[in-house]
């Protein structure tokens, strides 16, 4: 699990399929006790604190996981206690993730036979084609920004894809 912070009041979550797996994401009661478990683990491990109403979207990609964009609301007429939670969830399927690269390292010839190389513009993105073995997932993770949503999508339809072969001679 990745999080990063970009205000007190936005959080995004990053889950890859090897921590999700203590974790139910099916649609039905069990998405919303997950997500109150997983904001919990939040709270303890994170120091940030959780309580009040929250706007998530779930963007899941069946290769590499979920990224949950957790937005809280000021909502001035609740008065939420320490730990009560409401949350409007918005699960966003179909989704493909793809990982802008920022270090060069991150290009081994090990890692590039479980990524597609796309160039769009100045940048060179790698889109997963298959499960990544955890510690290969971790490199990425390291060296890259993740790139989810919409931005995914434009990437994906500008993009120019690359051909491996011809990277490393």
């Amino acid at each position: 699990m990745k999080l990063e912070k970009l205000s007190d009041d936005n959080i995004i979550v990053f889950l890859n399929k090897f921590y999700i797996r203590k974790l139910d994401f099916s649609v039905g009661k069990n998405l919303n006790k997950s997500l109150k478990n997983l904001l919990k683990i939040i709270s303890d491990y994170y120091d940030i604190e959780v309580s009040g109403y929250y706007n998530i979207k779930i963007y899941k990609d069946n290769v590499y996981g979920y990224i949950l964009d957790i937005e809280r609301e000021d909502v001035d007429f609740y008065n939420y206690y320490n730990d009560h939670i409401n949350m409007k969830i918005n699960l966003i399927s179909g989704n493909k993730f793809v990982f802008k690269v920022e270090n060069n390292s991150v290009m081994s010839p090990n890692i590039l036979k479980y990524v597609y190389i796309i160039k769009n513009n100045y940048n060179i993105y790698l889109l997963p084609k298959k499960t990544i073995d955890q510690y290969e997932l971790g490199s990425i993770i390291e060296n890259t920004k993740t790139v989810y949503g919409k931005e995914a999508d434009i990437i994906l339809d500008r993009g120019k894809y690359i051909n491996i072969n011809k990277v490393f001679v």
